[in-house]
């Protein structure tokens, strides 16, 4: 009886508890694509290597090595703060409720999707992408050592899955794809110097991701990498 006149939403209580609710604006949340074992060890192992060869001049960040499927969205842009307010079983507050809200979603929505093949563009090796402000060059710190990835039609479409489930609208999915490259890709590590990138680092071999995790990317910059989080994970088999 107690939770049904919680979420009676003729109940002016409810209402007045809901209308004080605001989602965030800056929690963001992002959909990484995972390779499998063993590739994921591996390209750990490589990211670690990186992280150590620039100990004398940087602590760089580690993270889960992924490939970004969609990044940094804001949790207010996908879920309602009444939609959200109904997950009484997560713990947390009113943003946590509606990351677990997106990810019921998605996992229904790849329910039995089958996994999804990551082809690298390797013509265009390992690179650091640069931004061009009035003539002046800097680094995009998490573009400082990629891969570019081909759109190819299973990873456009699964793309375009995952982005009608966060919007619930069909939108052009290539407004995801952030300057300066401007298109898919993997990071080895971020904000490495980029006159430190080996030679001898080669694109990772192609690989059929079966599991995306759904993290919180905030704060957004190199220093807050070490507090992003995974909130759940969503199996593509």
């Amino acid at each position: 009886i107690f939770s049904f006149f919680r979420h009676d939403s003729n109940n002016q209580s409810y209402k007045q508890k809901i209308s004080a609710m605001n989602l965030s604006k800056s929690k963001q949340i992002s959909l990484w694509l995972l390779p499998p074992e063993p590739q994921l060890s591996r390209l750990t192992a490589i990211q670690e290597e990186i992280i150590s060869s620039h100990l004398a001049h940087r602590n760089l960040p580690k993270f889960t090595p992924h490939l970004t499927m969609i990044g940094g969205v804001p949790i207010s842009d996908c879920v309602s703060v009444e939609e959200a307010s109904r997950r009484d079983d997560v713990c947390g507050d009113i943003d946590e409720k509606a990351a677990h809200v997106v990810v019921k979603r998605l996992q229904d929505a790849f329910r039995g999707y089958g996994g999804i093949n990551i082809e690298f563009l390797t013509d265009s090796g390992v690179f650091a992408a640069f931004n061009n402000v009035e003539g002046r060059e800097t680094i995009q710190w998490n573009q400082s050592c990629v891969c570019l990835v081909r759109k190819n039609e299973e990873f456009m479409d699964a793309m375009a899955v995952a982005d009608k489930t966060l919007f619930q609208k069909e939108m052009q999915v290539d407004r995801h794809f952030k300057p300066p490259v401007s298109a898919p890709h993997f990071s080895y590590v971020y904000g490495n110097i980029p006159q430190h990138i080996s030679k001898s680092l080669n694109c990772p071999p192609s690989f059929r991701s079966e599991n995306m995790v759904v993290v919180w990317t905030f704060p957004s910059t190199l220093e807050g990498v070490s507090k992003w989080r995974v909130i759940d994970h969503v199996h593509l088999m």
